[in-house]
């Protein structure tokens, strides 16, 4: 460890890092913004999504990675939080992608639970097959139950969460409403 020290910490210092962003560029470990996800994660989507954004996204190997994390404090990574942020910044990336790419995206920005975080988001899958933001407005969303099926309120199809969802998914919206989301409505 000792002998790597004066290495790593040089080269923390350096320009080393390589991003696709902006047409290519090298850049220090501070800027970059490291991709450690998820092999269930969209990875693909997520990196190009975030380039197109002008993001410094990196990709570097595992051992690499955990080599700047012992010399360099703080580094920045590819978080839900991250990319809530970015898409609210640049919506055309992302609203004008299809379906399934569009619930990759939703399942990846709810994996960490901070619903707070969704208003603004047009990421909210209604059974009519379209997408709403997510909002505090006076657009309800109803989510159907046992009790309550969607077939109870079929002209209200732009109003209701779509229950065709991957169940982790749709238990994870389901704590969306539950947290107080005042543009859902429990059809229970």
């Amino acid at each position: 460890m000792r002998l790597k020290e004066p290495l790593f910490k040089s080269l923390c210092n350096k320009q080393v890092i390589h991003t696709e962003a902006c047409g290519g560029k090298w850049l220090y470990v501070g800027e970059a913004i490291f991709d450690r996800l998820a092999e269930n994660d969209p990875v693909e989507l997520l990196r190009s999504l975030l380039l197109k954004a002008h993001e410094n996204i990196a990709t570097v190997p595992s051992h690499v990675l955990q080599s700047i994390q012992d010399f360099e404090q703080f580094i920045t990574e590819v978080t839900p939080s991250l990319v809530r942020s970015v898409l609210k910044t640049v919506s055309f990336l992302y609203e004008s992608l299809g379906k399934e790419e569009k619930l990759q995206l939703l399942k990846f920005v709810l994996k960490d639970e901070c619903f707070s975080e969704l208003s603004g988001l047009t990421l909210l899958p209604v059974s009519d097959g379209e997408f709403l933001p997510f909002s505090n407005s006076d657009e309800t969303i109803f989510i159907s139950s046992r009790k309550h099926p969607p077939g109870l309120i079929p002209t209200l199809r732009h109003r209701l969460l779509d229950q065709s969802l991957e169940s982790e998914t749709l238990t994870k919206l389901k704590a969306v409403a539950k947290a107080g989301n005042e543009s859902f409505v429990w059809c229970i």
